[in-house]
C-alpha cells in the first residue's frame, strides 16, 4: 500500500502530487479540509475513466479541530461470477465470497 502524507505545517498539501499517486493499489493521504473537495473530485474523475476503480473512505484526522481528513482509497475490481465489487488482487482472481 502506498501511504503518503502530503503536506505539513512547513510544506503545503500538493493536489498535483496526490493526482500522480492515482493508479496505485492503495493510497492513504492526510488532506486539509479546504482541499478535500478537490481531492474527491480528482479521484472521481480518475475513476470515471473506468480503468481503475477505488473504494473511498473519508475520516476526520484524530484531532478535535476537523482541519484535516484522512482519505483511504483501495483499488477494487468487478467480479462477474460474484456480480459485485471485490478487493483488487494482482495477477489472480479474488477468493470466492460466500
Amino acid at each position: 500500500m502506498t501511504k503518503i502524507r502530503l503536506g505539513s505545517e512547513s510544506m503545503p498539501f500538493d493536489i498535483d502530487e496526490f493526482s500522480q499517486k492515482l493508479g496505485e493499489t492503495a493510497i492513504k493521504v492526510t488532506v486539509p479540509r479546504d482541499q478535500l473537495p478537490e481531492v474527491l473530485k480528482r479521484a472521481l474523475d480518475f475513476i470515471n475513466f473506468g480503468i481503475y476503480v477505488y473504494s473511498i473512505v473519508v475520516l476526520p484526522s484524530p484531532t478535535p479541530t476537523l482541519n484535516t481528513f484522512i482519505v483511504q482509497m483501495d483499488r477494487i475490481d468487478f467480479n462477474d461470477k460474484l456480480k459485485g465489487w471485490v478487493p483488487f488482487r494482482e495477477g489472480r482472481d479474488p477468493p470466492p465470497q460466500t
